[in-house]
């Protein structure tokens, strides 16, 4: 006997409070050309639905690890799979996050100030500078698998600081010129995600074991 639910809440709607991550036992099963990613909840002390943050959390960061996966179980006293569009969400929440990583590898050090005399003074400025790549996007990293509402706070609250900062060199007006450019971009991709997101319905199943 399944029973149908629909997939609004994933993105955390109603946000989540900060916790450390949740580090899942789980394997993967393949039958054919299909993979399942198997998440094994029963000794979990969370209730196992991507409604939860930190579960959801760990999901996309074990699918961001591993191999495209057709499907997701938690594996409780009863079962609980995503699958079809609920699958399409989750792959494109791990793509989103991906977006989020990669910008965390720009390097202002090595494209702005190698060069220069005094490199050694503006390295240590640079990795202090709260609007270092690696810290900025590491953050919304952070903040974006603790819900929705946890990433557009820390979103726009660092666009107004990289806004109203001064900056005492050029080659840092050109550093945070690209990071809000980068921001840019993962506005864009927000909106058509969360667009794409409200969109799905269906797609989890409840099987009793």
């Amino acid at each position: 006997m399944a029973k149908k639910k629909g997939v609004k809440g994933f993105m955390g709607f109603k946000g989540g409070e900060e916790d450390e991550d949740v580090g899942c036992e789980y394997h993967i099963e393949q039958s054919g050309s299909k993979k399942r990613l198997v998440l094994e909840c029963t000794e979990c002390d969370l209730t196992p639905t991507l409604k939860d943050q930190k579960c959801l959390a760990s999901v996309l960061n074990l699918m961001s690890d591993e191999m495209v996966m057709d499907s997701v179980v938690l594996s409780h006293y009863e079962d609980t799979e995503y699958f079809g569009p609920s699958m399409d969400v989750l792959n494109n929440l791990v793509d989103f996050m991906d977006s989020i990583k990669d910008f965390t590898l720009r390097d202002p050090i090595a494209r702005y100030f190698d060069y220069l005399d005094d490199k050694n003074k503006k390295k240590l400025k640079c990795h202090e500078c709260p609007f270092n790549p690696s810290m900025v996007f590491s953050s919304l990293y952070k903040s974006f698998s603790q819900g929705i509402e946890k990433y557009e706070m820390d979103f726009n609250t660092v666009v107004r600081q990289i806004n109203k900062s001064p900056q005492s060199h050029p080659e840092c007006e050109e550093c945070t010129y690209s990071t809000l450019e980068d921001l840019d971009y993962l506005k864009k991709k927000y909106e058509r995600l969360y667009k794409m997101t409200m969109r799905q319905i269906g797609g989890e199943t409840l099987v009793e074991k």
